[in-house]
């Protein structure tokens, strides 16, 4: 609603004021014809503060990660009722041992009566028969968050170098974004820069782009989509 009504404050200035003006000033000054005025259209997305916000709120457990990893995919955050049953279910999981960095890990688990403590099992935190499960810790999730926004600042500041502008329009940044993505899901984390490197010098490189077998493992066990598949992945290999 805000931004509808700022379109419509900003339309009525320009038809109202602006572009009489502009007409007035170019028929006294003996033009044939005169401009247009037109206001840049409004992108209220950052995906630096998105990312940041998100993150923020996945550290301080007002988010599950699966709802953060949604907000990173789509930048649409819960609404205020799928709050609570999500934290019930990510309660659950936490007593099952999810979750829990590999490393220095304080996972929730039960004691004899049944009263929860936060001592930390002698053994990983991967409960046992669940093989396929990996558990996650959400500071690991916020350090590569913070490594992908600096990855790709680069590769924008790469393709400006390259293409010799100073700014790129909003369908460029959008395209990079993409590629990123793309790059993220098929390489681990040391390669980026060098075949991010490769597809701004060779578009044609981008077909060539895959996925990582651990990725598409991620992706189908935990239900998730690729990036934010490979965005767990990605903060697992953070542990080593």
């Amino acid at each position: 609603m805000f931004i509808d009504r700022l379109k419509e404050s900003r339309q009525a200035f320009l038809n109202e004021f602006l572009q009489p003006e502009i007409k007035r000033i170019s028929k006294a000054l003996g033009f044939r014809s005169y401009p247009e005025a037109r206001f840049k259209e409004i992108d209220f997305k950052d995906n630096t503060q998105l990312l940041r916000v998100t993150t923020r709120l996945m550290e301080l457990g007002v988010i599950t990660p699966q709802q953060g990893l949604t907000v990173f995919n789509t930048g649409r955050f819960p609404q205020a009722e799928e709050i609570a049953p999500a934290q019930q279910s990510f309660v659950n999981d936490r007593e099952k041992g999810f979750y829990n960095p590999l490393v220095g890990g304080v996972p929730v688990i039960a004691d004899a009566n049944g009263q929860e403590t936060n001592q930390t099992p002698k053994s990983a935190g991967r409960p046992q028969g669940a093989i396929t499960e990996a558990n996650f810790s959400r500071k690991n999730i916020q350090e590569i968050v913070y490594e992908i926004e600096a990855f790709e600042n680069n590769v924008k500041a790469q393709t400006k170098e390259n293409l010799g502008v100073k700014r790129l329009s909003k369908q460029q940044n959008s395209a990079i974004e993409e590629l990123c993505k793309k790059i993220i899901c098929s390489h681990e984390k040391n390669d980026w820069g060098n075949k991010a490197l490769e597809c701004v010098k060779d578009f044609n490189v981008i077909e060539s782009l895959g996925l990582l077998d651990e990725v598409s493992e991620i992706a189908e066990s935990h239900k998730l989509d690729f990036y934010s598949a490979a965005i767990l992945h990605h903060s697992r290999t953070n542990e080593s």
